[in-house]
């Protein structure tokens, strides 16, 4: 999911329960909370990454004493006056996990319970289909 449609669904539900925007520093902070929130509890496959001589990411989490762990995903950017703004650019998770991330956030702006709801469905059937992945 890009950037933009990310913020666009976001501001769509947002408008729909009639609570006010927030802004795109606070987007950007509640999003990431929630890609960690989500990494958490499951093993996203495109943060997974072997130890090696050369790391440049930082590790998350480890998965197993092999070297396999998760890095920090990488803080999306919703302002558009901000250089490194892509709207273009993808959100930094699997594709199935956006809609967990996208449920959380709208949990955290809003606090209704439905959204961590959706969210932690999305994870249990991300995780259920994910049977090639060690899980711990």
């Amino acid at each position: 999911m890009t950037i933009k449609a990310f913020k666009d669904m976001i501001l769509y539900r947002i408008a729909e329960k009639n609570m006010h925007s927030p802004s795109d520093e606070m987007l950007n902070y509640e999003t990431y909370e929630a890609m960690l929130k989500i990494a958490n509890d499951c093993y996203p496959i495109n943060l997974i990454c072997k130890d090696g001589d050369n790391r440049l990411e930082r590790v998350f989490r480890w998965i197993d004493n092999k070297g396999i762990y998760l890095r920090f995903p990488n803080l999306p950017i919703f302002n558009e006056n901000d250089p490194k703004y892509n709207p273009d650019a993808l959100i930094d998770f699997d594709e199935p996990l956006n809609y967990a991330v996208l449920n959380e956030v709208l949990f955290r702006l809003s606090l209704e319970k439905i959204y961590r709801q959706i969210s932690d469905e999305v994870v249990s059937n991300y995780i259920a289909n994910s049977k090639n992945i060690t899980m711990e």
